[in-house]
């Protein structure tokens, strides 16, 4: 098994609801997602639901069952929803693969009510859903937050399966095929510092994440420039920044919580965060390594370069 430091292990009723967050990729890739660390706690913060993560491929060393949880070794077609975060169109073919091999109906309209309820979300699918439209369902369309907390209270409020699936289409940012093509709003968080964040990180001991070991810590979300070449500035417009206090907030608690000392950032653009420089001066008080994304020549100065 993989050792990781501030998993959740919880034990609960049948009458609970079980969510297995599913990644369509590698272990790796998987745990260097923030989304990955935002629904796992988020969700798991809940008495009444238990949430484990199943990936599609792990290190060739380490011995995991084929589609189990890492938690409990549960079987994917044995949770109330599996919740699929896919990246890239590429992944798509993977979400198939797993269905299959986990013996849960590849298309929607052939599971019956025995069968866990499949929802998918991701930058590609707020993109354009109707690749998986067949196969998925339920759909999100834009961010998680808001979202995610809407699926549960349905889930408890519904009678039956379908009636659960049919009730999503009542939440801002959710598409339901089955009931046809219809508007859907995309859902975005309007203040990031009220939106929930995972400070506490799972952390693995033993493999090197995609960007090494660290914080993760959003700063801004969208991006000014709309490059057309760029997807995720359009699916996440408009452009906002978490404050310099909550930013500072999630650094002094996550480093402690997590036993870190470096931080990596996410963000489309981040000296476009009207508190750049303030940021990383602050972590160069703290002794604090960082890692910058995303850096637009226009952006750059001798100041900043000398900061980073």
């Amino acid at each position: 098994m993989i050792r990781e430091l501030n998993v959740v292990r919880k034990h609960g009723r049948a009458s609970y609801l079980h969510i297995a967050l599913a990644y369509p990729s590698t272990y790796v890739a998987g745990m260097s997602s923030l989304v990955t660390h935002l629904l796992y706690f988020l969700l798991n913060g809940y008495d009444e639901v238990i949430v484990e993560r199943v990936f599609h491929s792990y290190p060739e060393d380490v011995k995991v069952p084929k589609l189990r949880s890492l938690e409990w070794n549960r079987r994917l077609r044995d949770f109330d929803i599996v919740l699929f975060s896919v990246h890239y169109e590429l992944n798509y073919a993977n979400i198939v693969e797993m269905l299959y091999e986990a013996k849960i109906p590849v298309l929607s309209k052939d599971r019956g009510e025995k069968d866990p309820v499949v929802i998918v979300g991701g930058p590609s699918v707020t993109a354009n859903p109707e690749p998986l439209a067949e196969i998925a369902d339920a759909i999100v369309i834009g961010e998680a937050e808001g979202v995610i907390e809407s699926i549960v209270k349905k889930y408890f409020s519904s009678r039956s399966r379908r009636e659960f699936i049919e009730s999503l289409a009542d939440i801002r940012g959710i598409y339901v095929p089955s009931l046809g093509k219809y508007r859907v709003l995309k859902n975005y968080v309007e203040n990031l510092d009220k939106a929930f964040y995972p400070i506490r990180q799972i952390q693995p001991l033993d493999y090197e994440l995609a960007y090494g070991k660290g914080l993760l810590v959003e700063s801004t979300r969208g991006c000014r420039w709309y490059c057309q070449f760029c997807m995720e500035g359009f699916i996440s417009k408009p452009k906002r920044d978490r404050s310099y206090s909550k930013i500072v907030e999630i650094i002094e608690k996550g480093l402690e919580i997590n036993g870190l000392n470096r931080v990596i950032f996410y963000a489309l653009s981040f000296f476009d965060h009207e508190d750049a420089d303030k940021i990383l001066e602050y972590l160069i008080e703290r002794n604090v390594e960082a890692s910058i994304p995303s850096l637009r020549p226009n952006t750059l100065t001798e100041y900043r370069l000398d900061l980073i």
